[in-house]
């Protein structure tokens, strides 16, 4: 994760909780757990640049010593189905590099609470 005081990353209609590591959707809640939520995390810092698949793999598997080429792929398919309705979102694949990600809307760090309207639409959606 970027910077501990980093709380909020937005980008258009999301809103990234990375203290809770939720995602949310014009205040909805999308399912994104462990390595796919990871691999959004990391592909929003680099929002707009390639991520190397071997980079990828040293920041979400830097812990062990696995076979990450399946366990990458699982991930990327599980964040493109919990995206798959977004217009916000393009995860671009270049074949034997890696990942980038264009986000239509600029990436916002907040390292406070979200705007209001944010948090009163989380509020709803809870």
């Amino acid at each position: 994760m970027p910077d501990e005081q980093l709380r909020i990353m937005t980008c258009g209609e999301y809103l990234v909780d990375l203290r809770s590591c939720e995602l949310f959707r014009n205040g909805q809640r999308i399912p994104l757990q462990g390595k796919p939520f990871a691999l959004f995390v990391t592909l929003l810092e680099n929002a707009g640049e390639l991520v190397s698949r071997r980079t990828l793999y040293d920041r979400l598997w830097s812990d062990r010593v696995v076979d990450y080429r399946r366990g990458l792929d699982t991930a990327m398919k599980k964040l493109r189905a919990a995206l798959r309705d977004s217009s916000q979102f393009d995860i671009e694949t270049l074949p034997g590099r890696g990942y980038r990600l264009n986000a239509i809307s600029g990436v916002v760090l907040l390292s406070e609470e979200p705007p209001v309207s944010a948090s009163a639409s989380m509020a709803v959606a809870s």
